[in-house]
């Protein structure tokens, strides 16, 4: 088995809150890009779109899967569009077993529907279409890049867990 299990997906599929779970379960360590990112910035993502741009966060966002692929015994969440630089899915890739989480773009709608700390997200009227459109843009990228795809639609934590473990069988 790789020395790190890696999770992707489209914002709001639960990476985070999964990977936090995933890794107490295991008893491996957990790491976020957004976070590292957020760490390297002195600001919050939202803030570095705002302030830098796209292309500076990419920057950045890149820095830390460098970095985070460095790393031994770790469940790494990977940002929703970490895999548009070829350079980063190859380095997720090669040091981890990739966990792709999927979820409708309803489903995402509504577990986004009161965060506004979504840069990409910000017209809140057209917000399911904006969705709906960048999950097409990535479809494709997440599925090359993924070992396994798992659906979160209607499932807790809990049971993502369960079943990315047996998927994985630990």
């Amino acid at each position: 088995m790789k020395p790190n299990i890696g999770i992707i997906g489209f914002m709001g599929t639960g990476k985070t809150s999964v990977g936090k779970a995933l890794a107490r379960q295991i008893g491996m360590h957990f790491e976020d890009s957004d976070d590292m990112v957020e760490q390297m910035a002195g600001k919050q993502v939202s803030r570095i779109f705002a302030e830098n741009g796209e292309e500076y966060f990419r920057h950045l966002e890149s820095l830390a899967v460098r970095d985070l692929c460095q790393r031994k015994h770790h469940v790494l969440s990977f940002g929703g569009g970490v895999l548009f630089s070829q350079e980063n899915i190859e380095h997720i890739r090669r040091v981890s077993k990739v966990i792709l989480l999927k979820a409708s773009p309803l489903t995402i709608h509504e577990r986004l529907l009161r965060d506004n700390s979504r840069p990409l997200l910000e017209t809140e009227n057209e917000r399911l279409r904006a969705i709906i459109d960048l999950m097409r843009l990535r479809e494709n990228l997440y599925a090359r890049a993924c070992d396994i795809e798992i659906d979160t639609d209607g499932k807790d934590i809990n049971c993502i867990v369960t079943e990315i473990c047996r998927r994985l069988h630990l």
